[in-house]
């Protein structure tokens, strides 16, 4: 009973190593991917508001040459930007993006000062047909650019320690990985080897025991029963015994040459 314990907890031991390892591999695998699919649809989230905002000063541009109130085609763009800016800033309903918010808090707020500022001069170049108004609201689109260029090199730096530290965590995984191996070769192949051996011991003990210790004195047995079955006693009792006893010696010996062969296998 000893021995089946010392063999049983090492073997409980290492097979909830292996299922915490399982589960800890799929928590950082599924935690980095989700973490790089989400700097990746904020990248392509300013890639657009790049586009929009481009298209909304190209819009007031034309415009102001063409001495036009907003039309239908600007106001979209400006909708539409709004939207995406909300949802950069804050998230949708199939996107949270309050993981990155919170390592990139100081990036966010810089590019929401600089949307705000943005929007204030779209909003006065919309109401007030003056040219230094324009010339603002290019400051006020550079400024948004800026911010916006600085945040997207910040997120690619961020990716970037991501993915180191993915790998990191990657090559930690598999050096516990070599250690549960050698822990398992250690702690149950080892000792399933010795016992092994010692059971094939034990067996050619036993094979030597009963081939030699044991069939010596029944070759004995079976030599006087013989004798005393030729000198036919008188007594039929006695011979009826007799035959009785060699018939046993007999069975008895072929089960020990059965199982001599059978150990010796």
């Amino acid at each position: 009973m000893k021995r089946k314990n010392v063999l049983f907890v090492p073997r409980i031991i290492l097979a909830l190593s292996i299922i915490t390892l399982s589960l800890i591999s799929y928590f950082l695998i599924s935690t980095s991917t989700n973490a790089l699919l989400l700097n990746s649809a904020v990248t392509k989230l300013t890639t657009r508001q790049r586009t929009l905002s481009q298209q909304i000063i190209n819009s007031l541009a034309a415009d102001n040459l063409e001495g036009k109130e907003e039309g239908p085609a600007i106001q979209t763009s400006i909708n539409n930007f709004t939207s995406l800016e909300k949802d950069f800033l804050n998230g949708d309903s199939a996107t949270d993006i309050t993981p990155l918010k919170q390592s990139l808090y100081a990036d966010y707020n810089q590019l929401d000062i600089a949307y705000k500022k943005l929007m204030n001069s779209v909003t006065i170049n919309l109401s007030n047909d003056v040219n230094g108004d324009f010339i603002q609201l290019l400051n006020g689109e550079n400024n948004y650019l800026q911010q916006l260029d600085e945040f997207v090199s910040k997120l690619n730096s961020y990716s970037n320690q991501q993915v180191k530290k993915f790998k990191i965590e990657e090559i930690s995984i598999l050096l516990f990985s070599l250690l549960l191996i050698f822990s398992e070769i250690i702690f149950i192949f080892f000792p399933a080897i010795n016992k092994i051996e010692k059971q094939n011991k034990m067996l050619t003990e036993i094979a030597f025991n009963e081939a030699h210790l044991v069939r010596r004195p029944l070759t004995n047995i079976q030599s006087l029963l013989n004798l005393i079955s030729e000198s036919k006693p008188e007594n039929a009792d006695t011979n009826h015994l007799v035959q009785l006893a060699i018939s046993e010696a007999n069975e008895l010996d072929n089960v020990i040459k059965q199982t001599v062969q059978k150990t010796s296998v």
